[in-house]
């Protein structure tokens, strides 16, 4: 076997392993919360849990490098590359990636850096959890989320205290209507109350 033969078989064998690492990833949980949309969400240590007994079983090691950082007010870029070795043969391939952070303070590096890593092996092992994006979620609530108006009228159908609180309840830990909505909201749920 000539070199070049050589370096195809090792590529085929990389490949191969991730493919079954693909194949062996348990299942992605969503252990992160968004308290403010709402949602919750896979963080880095997630994705790795779904798939370091198997890179460790088929003895690949993925060493990830920030090659640049650059910062536009709160927000960090990182671009990176992640060399992807299969410890067997010594063969090795690099894929590029990028990550964005936002932070306030001194973490937008390591939000990027983090975010790049979660993303890059979720994309290349293709992991997925119920529902990763929370965009969509978050998009989805909103379309459920009733008018003031509409609330405003289910209230007067409301006969009972218990109903009272529960929705009381549901509006203070609303983040979908401002303050003043859930100030009227909330005042017309006093008024009804007063009723019952």
């Amino acid at each position: 076997m000539d070199e070049e033969e050589k370096i195809e078989a090792n590529k085929g064998k990389l490949y191969k392993k991730l493919y079954n690492i693909r194949e062996e990833a348990s299942g992605l949980n969503q252990s992160g919360e968004n308290e403010v949309d709402q949602y919750c969400y896979s963080t880095e240590q997630d994705v790795l849990d779904a798939i370091s007994t198997s890179l460790t079983k088929h003895k690949i090691m993925i060493v990830p490098e920030a090659r640049t950082a650059k910062r536009l007010d709160n927000i960090i870029d990182v671009a990176m590359e992640y060399t992807i070795v299969d410890i067997d043969t010594g063969y090795s391939i690099t894929k590029k990636w990028i990550g964005s952070g936002f932070d306030n303070a001194d973490k937008g590096i390591y939000k990027a850096y983090t975010g790049a890593n979660k993303y890059f092996l979720m994309k290349l092992f293709g992991l997925v959890a119920g529902n990763d994006d929370p965009e969509k979620e978050v998009i989805a609530k909103k379309s459920k989320v009733k008018t003031v108006e509409q609330v405003l009228a289910s209230i007067e159908k409301i006969d009972t205290k218990d109903k009272v609180d529960k929705l009381r309840k549901s509006i203070n830990s609303n983040t979908l209507y401002n303050k003043n909505q859930q100030n009227v909201i909330l005042r017309a749920i006093e008024e009804k109350e007063k009723t019952l």
